[in-house]
């Protein structure tokens, strides 16, 4: 397993507030932006986060963290909007489950949301296989009502070397 040469709990602090500032802003404008991405990033010395992603009902990214000016942990993640909803009130609510989900503070994990959560009609599962330094996981969210997933997302990474 790979060490980190920095506190692992400000490490995971850093992550945590990152994570929600992505959520709660604008992309940034960026010199280079690749075609049709939203990008976002956010800075508390001594760590860097820089975020990417590409789609919307189905979409791929990947979370860089940065030390100084070295990569030092990621997330590559791909998934979204499984069921044939096309509702975009639907769709919305599906979404504020997931932003909510992700909001709440996970110090174990931090990566994503926790384990399981109710929200309305929608039921929220995160299973985190590892640690952060090397990780798998996979969300859903399924309709209580019909038992239908309507949502779900794979996702991998951990320290870089």
């Amino acid at each position: 397993m790979i060490q980190p040469l920095f506190d692992q709990k400000a490490f995971l602090s850093f992550l945590n507030e990152a994570q929600k500032s992505s959520f709660t802003s604008k992309p940034t404008n960026q010199a280079y932006s690749p075609p049709n991405s939203k990008q976002y990033e956010y800075d508390q010395d001594p760590f860097r986060y820089w975020s990417i992603y590409f789609g919307s009902l189905y979409f791929s990214g990947q979370d860089i963290v940065f030390l100084k000016n070295d990569p030092i942990w990621t997330m590559n993640y791909y998934g979204g909007i499984t069921s044939d909803i096309t509702d975009i009130k639907e769709i919305t609510k599906i979404y504020q489950v997931l932003n909510e989900a992700i909001f709440l503070e996970n110090q174990t994990q931090s990566l994503r949301g926790p384990a399981q959560m109710t929200k309305g009609s929608y039921l929220y599962s995160n299973q985190f296989n590892g640690s952060i330094a090397l990780f798998t996981g996979a969300e859903n969210i399924k309709c209580m009502c019909t038992g239908i997933e309507v949502f779900s997302l794979t996702y991998q990474g951990g320290f870089l070397k």
